[in-house]
C-alpha cells in the first residue's frame, strides 16, 4: 500500500509537470519554462523520465507524455485494484473520471495557450 501511494504521487507529479511545461511552451510569449525551473519542481523522477522531459517541446512530444502519464496512473490504480488493495470497488472508475476531467481541462487550456 505504501508503495502504491508513493508511485501514485510520483507519477501524478510527473503528469502535472509535463502538462505545465506543455502549457508554458504553448504560450504565445517567448518565456518558456526552462529545464531548470521544471526539474526544480518537488517530485522524484527516474533518469529516463527526466531525460524525456528535458528533450521534448510542445510541438514534439509533450501531449504524448501527458497521455502516457495518465495511462501510467490508470495502470497503477488498475493493478492495485485487481490485487484487492482498495476497500471500495469504485476507486478505479472514480480516478479514471477525474483523470479524464484533468485531460479535458488541459486540452482546453492548451488551445488557449
Amino acid at each position: 500500500r505504501r508503495y502504491f501511494i508513493h508511485e501514485f504521487r510520483r507519477i501524478a507529479g510527473l503528469l502535472f509537470s509535463v502538462a505545465c511545461r506543455d502549457l508554458s511552451d504553448s504560450a504565445c510569449d517567448d518565456d518558456d519554462m526552462s529545464d531548470v525551473q521544471l526539474l526544480g519542481l518537488p517530485m522524484t523522477m527516474t533518469k529516463v523520465e527526466e531525460a524525456s522531459l528535458s528533450v521534448t517541446h510542445s510541438l514534439e512530444g509533450h501531449a504524448l507524455r501527458v497521455s502516457w502519464a495518465i495511462e501510467w496512473l490508470l495502470k497503477t490504480v488498475k493493478m492495485s485494484a485487481d490485487e484487492g488493495l482498495f476497500h471500495d470497488d469504485e476507486v478505479y472508475r472514480r480516478i479514471e473520471g477525474q483523470l479524464h476531467k484533468f485531460k479535458s481541462a488541459w486540452l482546453e487550456a492548451r488551445e488557449i495557450a
